[in-house]
């Protein structure tokens, strides 16, 4: 096994404190294993999460870097499926918990971040084109269930995808109109997480919000949502009928016009909550 070289929470800390406020300290991003993900809770501090094979089943492993620096890590067994919202969920939360490594300030940001749907919708995508393939390169309705079904189990099962104990006895038709909905489910979900990309007729219902917080937080989730005063809807997000900014080509486009203070509140929220998620900002005077 690879030696890593780890420092303690004060090395950190003193390294942190030593580096002039107007330059941000120089590293590397950190390496992500094949199949794994990086999770950027600020400028600042990384967890990679990633997932092998054990004798019994499987496990996830996380670790937290620090300006580039590993300082920490957890992991998680499993022997089946999961049970968390987002993949890497629980290892995450558990690395958060149990780490020195950071304030506890740093720390309640970190558990907000976790605690929110963090799912990464281009995977399934992949996996929905993929298994879509099936009607390419195979031939015999039986052929193009069995690459679909193949390419679907290998990319979901361990996410949680059960087929049913009767699958083998059901009929290739059956399968297929099944497969297929599982599969636009999956194409869907690209759609979702950005907006711009679907067509307009195929909009989500806006609904209700219990506060301003939700809207922001669903506008970031590509949710179709509104308050009093705020709405998210096909990935623009409008206070008082005015589009504040829109989710484009992976970044965030801010109108940095000022307007009034509950507006301004929401562009420092929109601002901070995409440097949180390592989201690049565009900022531009009205749309």
């Amino acid at each position: 096994m690879t030696n890593r070289t780890k420092v303690s929470a004060s090395n950190v800390s003193q390294h942190s404190r030593a580096t002039p406020m107007s330059f941000k300290p120089r590293w590397h991003s950190p390496p992500v294993p094949q199949g794994g993900r990086s999770f950027n809770l600020s400028d600042r501090i990384t967890i990679v999460a990633n997932a092998s094979k054990t004798r019994n089943g499987f496990k996830h492993t996380a670790t937290l870097y620090i300006d580039g620096v590993e300082v920490d890590s957890a992991k998680v067994n499993y022997l089946n499926r999961t049970w968390e919202s987002y993949e890497f969920q629980t290892v995450m939360q558990k690395l958060v918990d149990s780490t020195n490594a950071i304030s506890d300030e740093e720390k309640s940001k970190a558990k907000s971040f976790l605690n929110k749907d963090q799912t990464d919708r281009t995977q399934f995508e992949t996996i929905g084109r993929i298994a879509k393939l099936g009607d390419i390169f195979a031939t015999t309705p039986e052929q193009k269930n069995k690459w679909k079904a193949r390419m679907l189990k290998a990319g979901l099962e361990s996410k949680g995808l059960e087929f049913p104990e009767d699958w083998e006895s059901l009929p290739e038709q059956e399968k297929e109109t099944r497969m297929n909905k599982v599969i636009e489910a999956l194409l869907e979900k690209k759609d979702k997480q950005n907006p711009d990309k679907k067509d307009k007729a195929s909009s989500e219902p806006v609904r209700l919000a219990r506060d301003n917080q939700s809207v922001t937080d669903s506008f970031f989730q590509g949710r179709n949502i509104k308050s009093k005063n705020r709405m998210s809807k096909d990935g623009s997000i409008y206070s008082y009928g005015t589009k504040i900014a829109e989710l484009k080509n992976d970044s965030l486009v801010l109108n940095n016009k000022k307007y009034s203070v509950t507006t301004s509140r929401l562009q420092n929220e929109l601002r901070n909550e995409a440097k949180r998620r390592g989201i690049p900002i565009v900022e531009q005077s009205e749309f």
